[in-house]
């Protein structure tokens, strides 16, 4: 829970293909000599599959690292019956013959997120050694050589635990989505000023009230780097604030790509009726 309230969690999750989410090597048997659902261990694969689409329905986006021919992985993403997460499901992949951390590296950049955010699944022992060696930031699934496991030892991660799930969370992956479609707006403009005036960007300032005040508490215990004061308010004490006299407003942000969202927060202390302070502004 604190690993959550401090905005340590992870949301993004690289799983790896051969004997991850499917059990064998596609290059060397194909599909037809792949192990996924039925009797055991195609069966702790399939569950496996199940497990993270849970965690993609709370807006924990999923990527693909795999050393594999990109067409073959992609048809038998596509086209393997028992195969729970499709090509929908998978926000980035990077699948070719590079090393992973490259690819990973690569795929959390574009997303926009900063690789303390991201979670690498992978059976190869090797390979989870050099993700860690290279990107030190990235949490390691510490899988076991047995996939009847691989279910438990992912809902044991501490890092996989909200505290609570709002409205921005369950859009986010939307966000990965729009993004790709903001940075090819980005290359096509004349200048940065051209792209936001592109984008169409809507700031609208609201009171905290109760759709909301769990987003703004969220913010307040997340938001590290742009952050002036770092005050750690809970959903609570910003309702005392409130009902104190001073202004507690909420940021929120629209532009074409996408809806409304509540993306930072203001308060306002006021002194003596002739003075305001910006106690916090993320």
């Amino acid at each position: 829970l604190v690993i959550a309230m401090l905005g340590k969690d992870v949301r993004l999750i690289i799983v790896d293909l051969d004997n991850t989410l499917w059990g064998g090597v596609l290059g060397e048997e194909g599909m037809e000599g792949l192990q996924l659902g039925g009797d055991y261990p195609g069966n702790a694969f399939k569950a496996l599959q199940a497990e993270l689409l849970e965690h993609q329905k709370r807006g924990v986006a999923l990527g693909v690292a795999s050393k594999n021919d990109e067409d073959l992985a992609l048809k038998a993403i596509s086209e393997m019956p028992d195969m729970l997460i499709r090509g929908k499901n998978i926000q980035v992949h990077g699948i070719n013959w590079e090393p992973k951390w490259k690819n990973i590296d690569r795929m959390a950049a574009e997303l926009n997120l900063g690789l303390s955010s991201v979670m690498f699944i992978d059976d190869n022992p090797v390979e989870r050694e050099s993700v860690k060696r290279n990107l030190p930031d990235v949490k390691i699934l510490p899988l076991t050589d047995d996939p009847a496991q691989y279910v438990s030892i992912l809902r044991s991660s501490p890092y996989l635990q909200p505290v609570k799930i709002t409205d921005e969370d369950l859009g986010r992956l939307k966000d990965f989505s729009v993004s790709k479609e903001r940075n090819a707006l980005k290359t096509k403009a004349v200048s940065l000023d051209d792209y936001y005036y592109s984008l169409g960007i809507s700031l609208n300032l609201n009171e905290i009230r109760a759709n909301n005040s769990s987003r703004a508490a969220q913010l307040c215990q997340k938001t590290n780097h742009f952050n002036t004061t770092a005050r750690r308010y809970d959903q609570k004490q910003l309702y005392a604030l409130k009902q104190a006299g001073h202004e507690v407003l909420v940021i929120n942000y629209a532009d074409k790509f996408s809806l409304p969202e509540n993306i930072g927060l203001l308060v306002i202390k006021y002194h003596d009726k002739t003075e305001a302070i910006i106690d916090l502004f993320l």
